[in-house]
């Protein structure tokens, strides 16, 4: 899961258990740090679109020509 964070003033949590991070407003975060985000109402899901695969040769057919 990955998420954008839009909450003003960015979002704030605990991944490691031990130490603070910050996360600024527009970032793209990923894991638990996403699901804690938008559980908390401060990011939204972001589908990421992987770009259509387009062919940029496309062999002959049958025997070359003499």
């Amino acid at each position: 899961m990955r998420a954008k964070i839009f909450q003003t003033g960015g979002y704030q949590c605990m991944p490691n258990g031990y130490a603070k991070q910050a996360f600024a407003e527009g970032d793209i975060v990923d894991g638990y740090v996403a699901e804690w985000a938008v559980l908390d109402g401060a990011a939204y899901e972001v589908k990421i679109a992987t770009p259509p695969e387009t062919m940029l040769h496309v062999p002959q057919r049958g025997r070359k020509r003499k």
